[in-house]
């Protein structure tokens, strides 16, 4: 059976070099934590999150404080700065609701803007990082496995809305009915948050969704699929792990999605996920 999330993060805490897991199971209680979340954001369109700390029980849990971000559509600012230099703090978790703009089945991982504040802001007294994002029924895992220091660079890495914003300007350059509807829906988007009118937000990308679909039917795989890659090789890059894999109420199975950190197990170390035996 997989290790747990909290077991891998114990084991990586104990040895950096831990041979590099296949799969892990997301804890029950940050599951339900996760799940209930992301439902309460899908609903409302607005960001969730969460702080996670580094429990004296030795498991990753959630902390106390739920935040959320704006109905005008800002991210959720998650006080990262200031919690990230206490003992506790292992990462976070945070959505990205897409369900009301792009439709079922889409998921859009972390953006280039959680890379940055993950950089900027890494847990000060722990040596290891776990940062999730969940998003239409699909939970992200990043374990840092170093702490990052600088800024991360972005050269040569896929644009997580390149191919998105290229093909939207495309066509908003020339088909003034696509414009004036893609227009009046993030207007009445920003102006229903202004005003914390939830079925007004609703309704504005519903008619985003309808005009983008209509037209452009092919942008949500393209934005889910740019985000996918380039987390795939800022994790690769910097030494650190994806792992993706559907969000329940209880249960989640992630898979790994890069290349492994430490493969060689004649030269890592291997835990058995049961117990806190060491092997290798």
């Amino acid at each position: 059976m997989p290790a747990t999330l909290s077991q891998y993060i114990l084991a990586l805490i104990r040895d950096p070099q831990t041979y590099t897991a296949d799969s892990l199971r997301i804890d029950t209680a940050l599951c339900q934590t996760f799940y209930n979340q992301l439902q309460r954001s899908e609903a409302e369109v607005r960001e969730y999150g969460v702080n996670l700390e580094w429990h004296p029980s030795r498991r990753v849990r959630p902390l106390n404080t739920i935040y959320t971000g704006s109905y005008a559509g800002t991210a959720v600012d998650l006080q990262t700065s200031t919690l990230a230099r206490t003992f506790s703090y292992i990462g976070d978790f945070h959505t990205h609701p897409y369900v009301q703009k792009y439709g079922g089945g889409i998921a859009v991982g972390p953006s280039n803007g959680d890379w940055m504040q993950w950089f900027h802001d890494p847990p000060a007294q722990k040596p290891v990082a776990v940062h999730c994002v969940a998003s239409g029924g699909t939970l992200f895992v990043l374990i840092f496995r170093n702490r990052p220091t600088g800024l991360p660079n972005f050269d040569n890495v896929t644009e997580d809305a390149g191919a998105l914003n290229r093909t939207v300007r495309d066509l908003v350059m020339n088909d003034d009915q696509f414009a004036t509807a893609i227009g009046e829906a993030s207007t009445l988007a920003q102006q229903a948050g202004g005003r914390n009118d939830r079925q007004g937000i609703r309704d504005a990308w519903t008619g985003y969704r309808t005009a983008m679909n209509g037209r452009l039917p092919q942008v949500p795989q393209l934005h889910a699929r740019d985000a996918l890659a380039m987390n795939r090789e800022l994790a690769e890059r910097y030494g650190h792990e994806l792992y993706t894999g559907p969000l329940g109420s209880a249960s989640s199975l992630v898979t790994l999605r890069s290349n492994r950190v430490y493969g060689n197990w004649l030269t890592s170390k291997i835990w058995s996920s049961g117990t806190d035996t060491w092997f290798g």
